[in-house]
């Protein structure tokens, strides 16, 4: 990348205070060899989403996904159970609980538990309820 950014901050729309980049630009930025952060913001305006929009963001988003954050299981779960995708979100909830107990990520010794994680796959488990 031209200049020397190791990332990119990828949005559209950055005068309206940026939405969410298409898929097909998402992936052009993947080509250049650098992480790319991307908003993930579908529209303008508050952020209060219809189950349209949240369907819609989730079969566009989550296959995008790098789940190479220690939050990343537990947030696909809460999202996915709170919003009616009940397989995918027990998949990433598995995948939340065992975090630790399986060093899924290869981190656990040396960065100890992961409190956040934890809290976030117990918000999970409540809504499954």
């Amino acid at each position: 990348v031209r200049g020397g950014a190791d990332r990119l901050e990828l949005c559209a729309n950055l005068l309206i205070g940026g939405t969410t980049p298409s898929p097909a630009l998402i992936r052009e930025a993947a080509k250049l060899g650098v992480p790319v952060n991307v908003l993930i913001r579908p529209r303008f305006g508050d952020f209060l989403f219809t189950q349209d929009e949240k369907q819609a963001a989730w079969q566009d988003f989550e296959p995008l996904c790098l789940h190479d954050s220690t939050l990343s299981f537990a947030s696909h779960a809460l999202f996915a159970l709170q919003n009616g995708f009940e397989a995918q979100g027990s998949k990433y909830l598995r995948k939340a609980l065992l975090l630790d107990l399986r060093d899924i990520m290869g981190n656990t010794g040396h960065e100890g538990l992961h409190l956040a994680n934890m809290g976030e796959a117990w918000q999970a488990v409540k809504a499954i309820q």
